[in-house]
Formats: C-alpha cells, structure tokens, sequence
C-alpha cells in the first residue's frame, strides 16, 4: 500500500525525507565560524552547508529535520528482490517517493559491486516489518556487531 500525502522515507539503501513545502528562508550567520549557508527549504527542514579546514578541507551538507513539524512522515523504502534490497541511486529514490530531500541511510553487501541486488547491513525495517536484522556483519570496517539502530515510530518519535 503506497502512503498518501508528503513521504519522509528512511530507506533500506536511502533515507528519504519527505515535507510539506514552505517558501524557502535562507540566512547567513557570520557569529558561527566554517558556517557557508543556512537555508529553510520546507516546513520542519533546515539545510546546513558548513567549510572546514582542518584536519583537512571538507564541505558539509546538513539537514536538520523537526520531528513535529507538520506533514514530515518517516518510512524505510520496503524489502525487494532475491537478497533484501534492490539498489538504486539516491536520486532516484528520491524521485520515486516524491520527496523532498534523499540521505543514504544504510551501508550494504556486497561492496563494492555491481550487483543490483544487496543484503542491508544492520536493522532495517517498514510499515512493522523486519527485512534486516542486528547482525555481525562480515565487513567490521564500516559497522560494529549489532550496532544500535534509530527507530522512528508511526508517530515520529525517534529511540
């Protein structure tokens, strides 16, 4: 069953976040050092951009969501194909949900590959339904044995 209405999905490869459109604020404050930008694209989302120069140059994306804000929904994209994902580029998920701001929400096996298809690493789960559990993944590089995960309930509360 597809969700009506503005789409905030954390997905299973991609953590979609979705919102009820509000006209962009955007704002600078030179009090806050390495901070390029602030913008309030949605209602309940605030974009970040920050510069950093040490260790090493870097530019940083934020995005800062409200919980309570009106009309953000969180979902995990569902459980597809022979393994428990099929992959695909963020944007495109994005696209797909009608969202209005896609992350990267889950590291992933095999990797790297060109496979379609890939098993999540660690907790994933939508609507109610586990697709992934905790694990002791094979790769110990990018995650910890049974790492602590982020749920977000029907209701937008975050544990």
């Amino acid at each position: 069953m597809r969700p009506s209405g503005p789409l905030l999905p954390l997905a299973a490869l991609m953590l979609l976040l979705a919102f009820a459109a509000a006209a962009p604020q955007t704002g600078n404050d030179p009090a806050r050092a390495g901070l390029a930008g602030t913008r309030r694209p949605y209602v309940g989302v605030t974009l970040i951009e920050r510069v950093l120069s040490t260790p090493r140059q870097a530019r940083l994306h934020l995005a800062q969501v409200d919980l309570r804000a009106p009309g953000v929904r969180i979902a995990v994209t569902p459980a597809a194909g022979a393994r428990e994902v099929v992959r695909e580029r963020t944007v495109d998920a994005l696209v797909r949900a009608h969202a209005q701001v896609a992350v990267n929400g889950h590291f992933f096996l095999p990797f790297p590959s060109d496979d379609a298809e890939a098993w999540v690493v660690g907790l994933a789960a939508t609507e109610g339904r586990v697709f992934s559990d905790f694990e002791t993944p094979a790769q110990s590089y990018a995650i910890v044995a049974n790492a602590p995960a982020l749920n977000l309930d029907r209701h937008n509360r975050a544990r």
